[in-house]
């Protein structure tokens, strides 16, 4: 259902944020989504999207069994949807990938990023054990898009994707120009 009305949602956002009603825009995101909005305090990367997904990733973490460790910056001239979409991707299947892992240890997700001569650099690892990229999720037709919709929005960026490691440790490393930096 929530598929099918996303774009006349995200048609009611827009226009809240463009008569600057904040608090409505708040309070529509509540109910849309059925849960409170993550205070972005616990991470601070210099791009206020990039610290709300870390926070309200962490949350899923911790559910699981794990953490996230943050290291670096990531510019704020990155475009929140393209940030949105390599950045939940990857924390989500990391997340699930610590879900997997029978341990009674917390497992850490470390994210190292930096910005290097106008290329940004995320750098995601997490333990794993399973040697695969396809999801392993019996419902197919719903999942394993992860990994695709990363590669799609960072080749649009003119980047490029790399899993140079999947066992014991997933290892994602993206990089993608980005405009006159000052970080």
């Amino acid at each position: 259902e929530f598929r099918h009305d996303y774009k006349n949602h995200m048609i009611c956002l827009q226009s809240m944020m463009e008569a600057k009603a904040y608090q409505q825009a708040e309070e529509y995101i509540r109910t849309i989504t059925k849960q409170e909005i993550i205070e972005a305090k616990n991470y601070f990367s210099g791009n206020r999207t990039a610290d709300a997904i870390l926070s309200d990733k962490n949350e899923s973490a911790e559910r699981a069994g794990s953490y996230i460790r943050f290291n670096g910056c990531i510019s704020d001239e990155i475009n929140p949807a393209d940030l949105c979409t390599m950045l939940s991707n990857a924390l989500d299947n990391a997340i699930e990938a610590c879900e997997r892992i029978k341990s009674d240890d917390t497992l850490c997700i470390s994210i190292d990023c930096a910005v290097i001569q106008k290329v940004q650099i995320i750098k995601v690892s997490n333990p794993n054990n399973v040697d695969s990229t396809v999801t392993i999720k019996n419902d197919k037709e719903h999942h394993g898009f992860g990994l695709y919709n990363i590669r799609k929005t960072v080749e649009m960026l003119d980047g490029q994707m790399k899993i140079p490691k999947k066992i014991p440790e997933f290892v994602l490393e993206l990089e993608f120009p980005i405009g006159n930096h000052s970080l």
